[in-house]
């Protein structure tokens, strides 16, 4: 019920909305209710629509995060997120998860597409947590001259939030080893890789160190790596790209 309220969120809050005015003018003409107490009803009940809406919908966005962390699997966010967009196009926080759920899959020009229009919405930069993932993306997609751009913009947007400093530091790690730089880099991917708080980070990082020790000539260390990644990686992309790796060992 509450996948069907998401997926016809619109044509379901407009019908509640005439349902509840036709409702409040009938008990109103048959003088059951005065016309405060009318308009009172109908305030109330569009309100108390619009709140399930909100509530479905986060609740819903809450499950899927779960699953895209704990089983690296971000197809059912995408879904959700893409539902939701075709009610509220506008929506910086689904259109923000459509994104990232694109990057995972290595379908990286739809997802700028997607990314580029919420440059403009002043409310993605009110947030230091929606700022960060969002140049974190645009980093991701952008070419490897030009994303550090996004990161420097990170740290200016992001100035004073409490983690920008080790967000930062991981981020510039991993567009060095894209640059193809190793020195360095090492006890940063470990340090994330032992606090990482769920799957899906955990394989993100044995993904950084399996390509970093192939880099160095560690072919044995790599495997490893990669060997967790194409065990745990589920529907991730890194999965087929650790397999692909691994193929070439």
């Amino acid at each position: 019920m509450k996948s069907w309220i998401i997926d016809h969120a619109r044509g379901f809050y407009w019908g509640v909305v005439l349902f509840f005015a036709f409702l409040a003018v009938g008990l109103y003409v048959a003088e059951v209710v005065s016309a405060p107490a009318g308009l009172a009803l109908y305030l109330a009940c569009s309100l108390g629509a619009a709140f399930l809406l909100n509530f479905s919908a986060f609740r819903k966005l809450r499950a899927t995060i779960k699953q895209l962390d704990d089983a690296c699997d971000p197809v059912p966010l995408l879904e959700l997120s893409r539902s939701v967009l075709r009610q509220n196009p506008k929506s910086v926080t689904f259109g923000l998860n459509l994104g990232l759920t694109l990057i995972l899959l290595n379908k990286k020009d739809e997802s700028r597409t997607v990314l580029e229009p919420l440059e403009e919405n002043r409310r993605l930069w009110k947030k230091p947590a929606l700022t960060q993932l969002y140049c974190i993306c645009r980093a991701d997609v952008a070419p490897v001259e030009a994303a550090g751009d996004w990161l420097d913009r990170m740290e200016r947007e992001s100035a004073g939030a409490p983690n920008i400093k080790q967000v930062l530091e991981e981020q510039r790690a991993t567009l060095a080893l894209r640059r193809g730089e190793t020195e360095g880099l090492e006890p940063i991917f470990l340090d994330r890789l032992e606090r990482a708080q769920n799957l899906r980070i955990m394989v993100a990082w044995h993904f950084e160190l399996g390509k970093l020790c192939l880099l160095q000539g560690r072919k044995g260390e790599a495997a490893e790596h990669l060997n967790y990644v194409a065990d745990q990686g589920n529907k991730l992309h890194i999965r087929t790209e650790a397999e692909e790796l691994l193929g070439k060992l």
